[in-house]
């Protein structure tokens, strides 16, 4: 890399600091592999969108030939950023809120961009549970992925898997805030993951579809929160229902999806007949699983001046099983209903009118999710955080990628995890132990885990300086130890002796104090000092070695 693109890199680590955090709109809006300028607008919906520095620490970066994709698409599919080493690479969304609801969104555009024509296959998580297998089938189309989740910390990381069918990359990353009470059914227990299934005439595949408007797309700043909505496929005996007279359609009491009324002031009707089908299936490449549940969200208004002496009634049905029987949509004012549908078949969707119904049936918007039950727990939030700090400061190579102890088939390489379990409860994985835990923090070897975990990484070969290719300082002590200064910290912080965080049995080279208190109190100074870090954007901030660049 030369001077300048290093010095580059610097700039835009600088200003992640300012930027790395979420907006004014509680958007986080991540162009993947762009590094022409520190952030740009969207030219569509004028939202900020920021290179990926700070948010990754690997892959490479590379172009792609507009030429190669469907048409329309947004600046970010003109950038990728690819990861052709390690198992796991991950973005790390920070400044977030515990227990908070967020829309998660990756984008995906191949384009040939490496040039062997061979679209690749790879798994996706959100932290420690899997998300979705992101299949490219075809080399120009867009792909989009999304989910809705209640982050467990402060952070939420998008992890891509290689499994051996290619190599990983991504477009874009979006993260969205949303009320705690919107979409109840995303909760700690499962998240939603929009389902992905491409119809004949619509450009995406995901499943959030809006009717009766000649608007192909709609999302930011119809759609405050900036969900992407498509028009629904052309279907021959439907006609588009608009407002004539350019209303407002209000929410309901106790609203929990937020239907922007903009959207919500069109919608679709048969002609001439007494039902509508709207048949849908899962996409076999999104690894559903056995006996899925999907959950179906379904909007309805009546936008029309509708006579006294005339009545729209019809029954809302999901597999014959009804939502809503003899259900006639109110004069603009948004009613919505959802539903569970378990298996992995055909699946249809019906609005049939009833017997006394003047009017077709109508339908204003529909989306479609699939439950995702999260079956695994997070490493403890501070120590998580510290060991993510000290893999940035000290830029520890192996497979330091997304959550250190989960899921257990990508523990981090020297560390040993605590898992404990109680029936059916998982309990986070709290702490990395070495081998010998009663060397390490003064525990009886025979005894159960301390429940309180003991913080010790097990790399002491690159912690004591043996390792020639280490960066990490010979005296056995992992120490940050001017981020206080440069940040405006407290130097005379709550760090044990010399400041150390204890790899294995070093605890005399720190002259510390062996014991499980010590070791914790290590991380939670580092997590202490990475808060504060945060929340003062200065050159502390920057990455201990600069990303490489490709075609630069």
């Amino acid at each position: 890399m030369s001077q300048w693109e290093a010095a580059f890199v610097v700039t835009l680590s600088l200003l992640f600091c300012i930027h790395g955090q979420l907006d004014n709109l509680g958007f986080i809006s991540i162009d993947c592999g762009y590094i022409t300028r520190p952030s740009y607008p969207d030219f569509k919906t004028n939202l900020t969108y920021v290179a990926d520095v700070g948010f990754t620490n690997t892959g490479f970066i590379h172009t792609v030939d507009v030429g190669n994709l469907q048409r329309d698409l947004a600046q970010r599919y003109t950038t990728v950023r690819y990861f052709p080493n390690g198992t796991r690479n991950c973005y790390t969304l920070k400044q977030l809120t515990r227990g908070g609801k967020y829309l998660v969104r990756a984008t995906f555009g191949y384009g040939n961009y490496d040039a062997f024509n061979s679209p690749p296959a790879f798994d996706l998580y959100l932290g420690a549970n899997y998300w979705v297998k992101v299949n490219i089938t075809n080399s120009s189309r867009a792909y989009v992925h999304e989910t809705i989740a209640v982050s467990p910390s402060e952070f939420l990381q998008v992890c891509l898997v290689n499994t051996g069918s290619g190599t990983p990359f991504i477009s874009g990353l979006d993260l969205r805030s949303l009320p705690a009470n919107f979409y109840p059914e995303a909760n700690v227990a499962q998240s939603l993951v929009l389902l992905s299934f491409f119809r004949e005439t619509v450009s995406f595949g995901f499943n959030r579809f809006h009717f009766g408007t000649d608007e192909h797309h709609i999302r930011y700043p119809v759609d405050r929160y900036d969900r992407f909505w498509q028009r629904y496929e052309d279907i021959p005996g439907w006609e588009d229902v608009p407002d004539k007279i350019n209303g407002t359609v209000k929410s309901p009491q106790n609203d929990t999806y937020g239907a922007p009324s903009d959207l919500m002031r069109s919608a679709s009707t048969a002609v001439n007949a007494s039902r509508m089908d709207l048949p849908w299936s899962s996409d076999a490449s999104m690894d559903v699983g056995i006996g899925p549940e999907y959950i179906v969200v379904l909007y309805f208004a009546e936008v029309q001046a509708i006579s006294d002496n005339l009545l729209r009634q019809f029954l809302v049905s999901v597999d014959n099983t009804p939502l809503a029987a003899a259900f006639s949509p109110r004069h603009m004012l948004a009613d919505v209903f959802s539903g569970t549908v378990l298996g992995s078949d055909q699946h249809s969707i019906s609005l049939i009118t009833t017997i006394i119904s003047d009017l077709p049936p109508l339908i204003s918007a529909m989306e479609i999710f699939l439950g995702r039950t999260l079956n695994e727990s997070s490493t403890g939030s501070s120590d998580a955080i510290a060991m993510m700090t000290i893999q940035t400061k000290y830029s520890v190579k192996r497979n330091w990628e997304g959550d250190p102890c989960a899921p257990e088939a990508f523990v981090w390489d020297g560390l040993s995890c605590i898992h404990t379990s109680i029936g059916d409860i998982q309990y986070n994985p709290r702490g990395f132990v070495p081998e010998s835990e009663d060397e390490a923090c003064g525990g009886d070897p025979n005894s159960e885990p301390s429940p309180d975990g003991c913080v010790v990484p097990d790399f002491e070969d690159e912690a004591c300086g043996s390792d020639p290719d280490s960066e990490l300082p010979p005296d056995g002590c992992i120490v940050p130890d001017s981020e206080d200064e440069a940040c405006g910290g407290d130097p005379d912080s709550e760090l044990p002796p010399n400041g150390g965080f204890v790899p294995k049995s070093e605890e005399k080279a720190c002259g510390g104090d062996p014991t499980p208190n010590h070791l914790l109190t290590a991380a939670s100074s580092l997590n202490s000092r990475m808060r504060r870090v945060a929340a003062t954007p200065t050159p502390s901030c920057l990455p201990t070695a600069a990303p490489s660049l490709v075609g630069m």
